[in-house]
C-alpha cells in the first residue's frame, strides 16, 4: 500500500514528521490533486482495516492454539482419572487412522 502511486505523490505533499492519515482525517491536503487525495484516504481506510483484522486473527490464534494444547496436554475437567493411551494408531487397507482420546 505505501507504493501506490497517488499515495505516494500525496505523501511528498505532507511533511515528513506527519502522519499522513491523521492530516487527512483532518481536512490537510497540503495542495495535493483530487486523485492523489482520494487515494490516500483509501489506502489509509485499507489499512486501518487491516490493522484491525490482524489484531482480531492474532487474538483468535492465540486463543486457539492455547485451547489446543490444553486439550491436548489434558488440562481440561475429567471426572476419572484412568491411564490413557498415548496414540492408537489402525491400519485400514490403504489408510491409516490415529486416535488420540481427551
Amino acid at each position: 500500500m505505501n507504493d501506490d502511486g497517488a499515495y505516494v505523490g500525496f505523501r511528498m505533499h505532507v511533511p515528513a514528521s506527519r502522519d499522513v492519515c491523521n492530516e487527512l482525517d483532518a481536512g490537510n491536503t497540503w495542495g495535493a490533486s483530487d486523485i492523489e487525495v482520494e487515494r490516500a484516504r483509501s489506502v489509509c481506510s485499507e489499512g486501518r482495516t487491516l490493522e484491525v483484522l490482524t489484531w482480531v486473527f492474532l487474538g483468535g490464534a492465540i486463543l486457539a492454539g492455547g485451547a489446543g494444547a490444553a486439550v491436548l496436554l489434558g488440562l481440561g475437567a475429567r471426572r476419572e482419572r484412568e491411564p490413557r493411551a498415548d496414540l492408537d494408531v489402525t491400519p485400514h487397507g490403504a489408510t491409516i487412522g490415529a486416535t488420540v482420546p481427551f
